[in-house]
């Protein structure tokens, strides 16, 4: 990712956030991810396309996409280099964790 798409993406992110985010802080490494509550498709999408069908690739391309890591859009590498295997899991907890609407609708049910 170009220096210009990456201050594009972080833009679209920090300036207007199409849905609420939250931070919170990984514990090992001590890296502030800042998080959407939700995104688009089209991350999706992409995550997929790029991992063509390895998991770990597509978690790592969705993270990549929709987080920021101390404020910034991180690139693959340097995710993969400075998320220590317990907060990478932290963080896909965090991304893939419970929404407060299924709990709502399984208490409903």
């Amino acid at each position: 990712m170009s220096k210009t798409e990456t201050d594009t993406a972080k833009a679209a992110v920090t300036a207007a956030p199409k849905y609420p985010v939250r931070e919170f802080t990984l514990r090992h490494c001590g890296v502030v991810v800042t998080i959407p509550d939700n995104w688009h498709v089209s991350d999706t999408n992409a995550a997929q396309r790029y991992g063509s069908g390895d998991i770990g690739k597509v978690n790592l391309m969705l993270a990549h996409r929709i987080c920021l890591f101390n404020g910034d859009k991180w690139a693959i590498s340097r995710i993969m280099d400075e998320i220590t295997g317990k907060d990478w899991l932290i963080l896909q907890g965090q991304l893939f964790g419970g929404d407060d609407d299924e709990e709502d609708a399984e208490k409903n049910a």
